[in-house]
């Protein structure tokens, strides 16, 4: 299959004011940064329970009988389990956000999934409703952000955009004054 860019998509016509993809990486990190509160909570408790157990041993002298395995192996079961689970779900959901290209026109917005896939979503401008600048706290930290555009039929978001707080008000002021300007 032929890799196709976004350019591929615009009509006769059709002009860009912005083409983006997501920074790279950006999303895995983010979503580390911020489940990492947790996982160090999680890891805190479980190493309090392999703790208890070994302790009962040297200290008490007891014997390390069946329930102290099968006490640390629950523990460590249970930590490694959903955070692997988290893990795996956030790098899928990673690399699928990686190869995303976004792009305004002067009459849409566009979301291409892959350069390998056929076909793309897009809005008119005039669907959008609003647009909504969201980051989550590594999202401040790194620089980056979600720019969600609100229709009546659902969300279409440009993930992980580099000084998100700048193309925002790009987008924003271009999408809006030309729907100030048709209220008028």
């Amino acid at each position: 299959m032929k890799e196709k860019h976004i350019e591929a998509y615009l009509s006769e016509g059709e002009e860009s004011v912005w083409r983006g993809t997501p920074k790279e990486n950006d999303f895995l990190w983010c979503k580390l940064f911020n489940m990492l509160p947790v996982i160090i909570l999680w890891l805190a408790a479980e190493t309090a329970i392999v703790a208890y157990t070994t302790t009962a041993k040297l200290l008490l002298d007891e014997k390390m009988n069946t329930y102290y395995y099968i006490l640390m192996i629950a523990a460590i079961v249970l930590h490694l389990v959903p955070t692997a689970m988290w893990f795996f779900s956030a790098a899928a959901e990673g690399l699928k956000i990686k190869g995303e290209e976004y792009m305004l026109t002067d009459g849409r917005v566009i979301v291409m999934p892959s350069c390998n896939t056929e076909g793309c979503v897009f809005v008119r401008r005039e669907d959008v409703d609003d647009i909504v600048l969201k980051r989550s706290l590594a999202e401040l930290i790194f620089g980056t952000g979600r720019i969600v555009f609100v229709t009546e039929n659902g969300n279409l978001v440009f993930h992980s955009v580099a000084e998100a707080d700048k193309i925002f008000r790009k987008i924003y002021r271009n999408v809006m004054k030309e729907r100030a300007e048709e209220d008028e």
